[in-house]
């Protein structure tokens, strides 16, 4: 990528930039953080160091709410050596792992969650709980990557042409662009782009996917890679059974969807069931035919969008007995997928029936 240019452009959107990292000042920081910069990464660094971005936002101060500029500095000062930066940017490059790490402790406290970590992690639950715990550490310091902080909570993986991850906690990871350039341009050059029908959402993540998809079997990994897919499908349902936005506005859902479209496809299907378990309830026999033939659809046509309806909604209903004599509303492939998660309940009790404390 053309550097020189990228950071003009950048300049001119607020961002404040120093000299770019030294050859010495890049062997310190990799030395001292134990991290590898990709090339892209280190060959932008070099150009030019982003420190500060200026903001304009409402404060509330002595004499009310007033609209005043600021700088922000939510970039990492690589060659800011002080003894309070540097514990700042570990901590900043270790936060991922760390947070894993407080899931997979919490977790521990519900039988059923630990042995669902344990199969996304691919670590087996049936071993002694000691042997289980060094398994992941194993995991966690020898093959999970390392991950580098940009920007805030976005961070590139130190491998080339790497994507950049928004990572809030370890289960809640999804991407910012395919890689870095495609990251700068979303998330300072043009906003329009968080909302395209690029396909920005596939990150070669690594053994991040494990983690990126935290609860999501590896079927339903795929369905994450077509976005204008999941706009059609979301603005199709809500336009097609307004039932869903009787506990949500339409523009709380379009809302959230819009600030976290990249998982909010298994959201808004979570929040499917939820009205179908309300409709079942109530006896609504109507919206369950309508709905059920639309999943139904779904199932047949679309293999892309059949993971989240898989999980958020036939997993979920085939967990719950109160939906006995559902079934009845189903149509074949339904019945098959339902049967499926009937089925992959029945091993997960199996697997607690093995659980060793």
């Amino acid at each position: 990528m053309d550097n020189k240019a990228l950071i003009k452009k950048l300049k001119n959107k607020g961002i404040v930039f120093a000299n770019g990292l030294t050859k010495n000042e890049f062997a310190k920081i990799e030395e001292l953080y134990n991290i590898k910069f990709p090339k892209e990464l280190k060959e932008f660094l070099a150009e030019g160091l982003p420190f500060a971005i200026y903001r304009s936002t409402p404060r509330v101060v002595a004499a009310g709410e007033k609209r005043y500029s600021h700088y922000e500095s939510l970039f990492p000062i690589w060659n800011d050596f002080s003894e309070e930066n540097i514990k700042k940017i570990k901590d900043w490059i270790s936060h991922p792992k760390a947070s894993l790490r407080e899931i997979y402790k919490e977790t521990k406290k519900d039988k059923i969650d630990f042995v669902r970590i344990c199969s996304d992690l691919h670590l087996n639950s049936k071993k002694q709980i000691k042997e289980i715990d060094k398994d992941f550490e194993d995991f966690v310091n020898n093959k999970l990557e390392n991950t580098i902080p940009v920007f805030a909570h976005r961070y590139i993986l130190q491998k080339e042409n790497s994507p950049v991850l928004i990572i809030l906690q370890a289960d809640d990871i999804y991407s910012y662009g395919n890689n870095l350039e495609d990251y700068l341009n979303r998330e300072f050059l043009d906003k329009k782009l968080k909302l395209s029908s690029k396909k920005h959402n596939e990150a070669n993540a690594g053994s991040w996917d494990l983690v990126k998809y935290f609860g999501f079997e590896d079927e339903t990994r795929e369905t994450l890679k077509n976005d204008s897919k999941q706009n059609q499908l979301f603005f199709d349902m809500v336009e097609k059974f307004p039932e869903l936005c009787e506990k949500y506005s339409e523009d709380d859902l379009i809302n959230d969807y819009s600030q976290k479209r990249e998982i909010m496809l298994y959201l808004f299907f979570a929040h499917v069931f939820e009205v179908i378990e309300y409709k079942f309830q109530k006896g609504n026999k109507d919206f369950l035919k309508r709905i059920f033939a639309y999943i139904e659809e779904l199932l047949t046509k679309d293999e892309d969008l059949a993971g989240p309806v898989r999980y958020e909604v036939l997993k979920n209903i085939a967990a719950d007995e109160r939906f006995k004599g559902i079934e009845g509303y189903f149509g074949e492939e339904t019945m098959k997928a339902f049967e499926d998660a009937c089925e992959y309940h029945k091993e997960i009790r199996k697997s607690l029936e093995s659980f060793e404390d």
